[in-house]
């Protein structure tokens, strides 16, 4: 006799879901709304990323069944705002076709679950995901009645309680977030040990504080987020431009030479502005397009600070809209190669041919 099938239970939490599913989408959406998610489903691949950046999930599912290529491109394509977004990737695969698990790993996937499975295995995989999202976000139980939700390290609001302080305010007013990457900071822990690089941290956030009290006439938090990564949110109206004069405070102080007791530290940092829209509904989708900022222009002309405000979200977008359009061009064999003849006036010969690609679409 065959092994009983467990009975299916719906999660004991509802995830946010991204599905990737180019040819079973239909009926995997089905699956994952049966148990008790919330999918949301990508029909087009080439704006991918930017579906990402807008979302809010915290799983990624990507069923390679009957579209392996186009699963793979799609975990590349994700891996790294995946890591800085703080989200899983979780891959599906045909147990016939073996191969693709070490492709699946070399890709940047966190979980697999081979097909076919059973409900109460899909249930499992999910409640696994968001489990593992939420420790990389380092998301603790909730609190306790009275309880402080603190970084334990510099005192300031933690994760928890910034999420959850914009999450709230969200709903009754605009929120802008200035996300602060701090570099050369790993030098730092290498060259002179972790006792110095926390130092340096509890100097960056008491340097940073008198920049935070100085914004009068909104609600704000200070707070350290993961490793050498700090956020202040804002609660109301604020204008583009004082928040580029809150940048650009926060990147001259934090240039400038720290202290950590018997050593003289230098860091810098990058920072990603954001204001949040009519459609974001929580800190996770400020966070991840402050991050996406960041991650995506680390050289980029604009310097350390990228902000995305109004039209420049516009233009941002549309500029990563159509380079992900490309890329899957290029991948669909939509770009030929021509050659047009220059020809000389005087000898009437042809003396060159100047290559031009072109965009079948």
């Amino acid at each position: 006799m065959g092994q009983k099938s467990l009975p299916s239970a719906p999660l004991s939490k509802r995830e946010a879901v991204m599905l990737i599913s180019p040819g079973r989408r239909d009926a995997m959406s089905a699956q994952l709304t049966n148990i008790g998610c919330r999918v949301i489903a990508v029909r087009r691949l080439a704006d991918l990323e930017e579906r990402f950046v807008r979302s809010d999930a915290a799983i990624v599912l990507v069923d390679l069944r009957g579209a392996i290529a186009e699963g793979i491109d799609a975990l590349v394509r994700l891996a790294a705002l995946a890591e800085s977004g703080g989200v899983t990737l979780v891959g599906i695969y045909s147990r016939k076709s073996p191969t693709t698990l070490a492709k699946l790993v070399q890709a940047g996937v966190s979980m697999v679950l081979p097909a076919p499975f059973a409900s109460h295995e899909l249930v499992a995989i999910i409640e696994l995901a968001g489990r593992a999202t939420r420790r990389t976000l380092r998301i603790p139980p909730p609190l306790l009645a009275g309880a402080s939700s603190r970084d334990v390290l510099t005192g300031l609001a933690d994760p928890q309680m910034v999420r959850k302080w914009v999450d709230d305010h969200l709903v009754r007013v605009p929120v802008s977030l200035l996300l602060v990457n701090l570099t050369r900071f790993d030098t730092v822990n290498a060259a002179f040990g972790r006792h110095s690089g926390d130092a340096a941290l509890r100097a960056v956030a008491h340097r940073v504080e008198p920049i935070v009290e100085e914004i009068t006439g909104v609600d704000v938090l200070f707070a350290r987020l993961r490793g050498a990564e700090f956020a202040i949110a804002i609660a109301g109206d604020i204008s583009a431009g004082r928040l580029q004069l809150v940048a650009e405070a926060l990147f001259d102080t934090i240039g400038r030479p720290f202290s950590t007791g018997k050593d003289m530290v230098q860091l810098g940092c990058r920072i990603g502005v954001v204001r949040s829209k009519p459609s974001d509904r929580s800190a996770t989708t400020l966070l991840r397009r402050a991050n996406s900022a960041i991650t995506k222009n680390p050289n980029a002309e604009t310097g350390p600070i990228r902000t995305l405000i109004g039209a420049d979200v516009g233009a941002a977008e549309l500029v990563e809209s159509l380079q992900a359009d490309l890329r899957a061009a290029v991948g669909r064999g939509e770009i030929d190669i021509l050659f047009q003849p220059q020809v000389g006036i005087a000898s009437g010969r042809i003396e060159g041919v100047e290559a031009l690609a072109r965009w079948d679409h």
